[in-house]
């Protein structure tokens, strides 16, 4: 723990003033400290062999793509994924950037037997208001379709399904067939978020789960404790992945103001 901190310190005040292009400062991170943050995929329910050889991939993905997680934040994801292997299930990313977390979903679904499901407007986060305090994430984020299909190519599995367009329109209720045991949400917004929500939730497997990237933003905490949800089990399930790599994971119910 100590080094880990003293590395970001170091991190801080010697160099991330002299490296400018951002996949080159997530290389250095992933050197001095992010790669730790992979220890809760060692437990994974695979082979010894088959978590290595899909640990390396994952680090050549942190490598080549620029993304928006932590590997300590992808890695409770993708251990939720080894619990079980589908019963013609699906996985959905709301939200994926350039793939990073795309692609490392992509190789475990391959290996459980899920199909995933990328939504995403390629145009950024959709412009907004936002409430007092928060960041304007409005146009940040944006990538190509062309950019994520490449990346899932180079360094992912070919078991997905891309809906283009905004979430009020490619998670509509009733457009998803297959129950989905597990919903990654990256997205930065409230508003987006609740659209995810009203589409997931009833395809949501009896024992799925929802995570999400922006727990940290107030009013998405605000759209999680107020949504009227349909199954209990959820509340007890959703998770705030949002955590520094030097932190412990704790899961949070959607009425935790923690």
């Amino acid at each position: 723990m100590r080094a880990t901190q003293l590395a970001r310190h170091l991190y801080i005040r010697l160099l991330r003033e002299h490296i400018k292009d951002e996949l080159t400062r997530q290389r250095v991170k992933l050197l001095l400290w992010d790669i730790w943050g992979y220890w809760p995929w060692l437990t994974a329910k695979l082979p010894l062999r088959g978590r290595a050889l899909l640990l390396g991939r994952f680090l050549r993905i942190d490598w080549n793509i620029l993304h928006g997680h932590k590997p300590v934040e992808i890695s409770y994801v993708l251990r939720e994924l080894t619990q079980r292997s589908s019963q013609d299930e699906v996985v959905i990313e709301a939200g994926c950037w350039k793939g990073g977390s795309t692609t490392k979903l992509s190789l475990v679904c391959e290996q459980m037997n899920y199909r995933l499901i990328v939504c995403d407007s390629f145009e950024g986060v959709a412009t907004h208001a936002p409430a007092e305090g928060e960041f304007n994430f409005s146009g940040l984020y944006a990538a190509t379709e062309d950019e994520v299909r490449t990346n899932l190519a180079r360094y992912g599995a070919n078991n997905f399904e891309i809906r283009k367009g905004w979430f009020a329109e490619t998670l509509q209720p009733g457009s998803i067939a297959n129950p989905a045991r597990l919903v990654f949400i990256d997205c930065d917004l409230a508003p987006a978020t609740a659209d995810v929500l009203r589409g997931v939730l009833p395809a949501l497997s009896v024992d799925g789960i929802i995570f999400t990237q922006d727990f940290h933003i107030p009013s998405v905490r605000q759209v999680l404790s107020t949504h009227k949800l349909e199954t209990k089990h959820l509340v007890r399930n959703l998770a705030a992945c949002r955590q520094e790599a030097t932190s412990s994971y704790v899961p949070a119910s959607l009425f935790d103001s923690n």
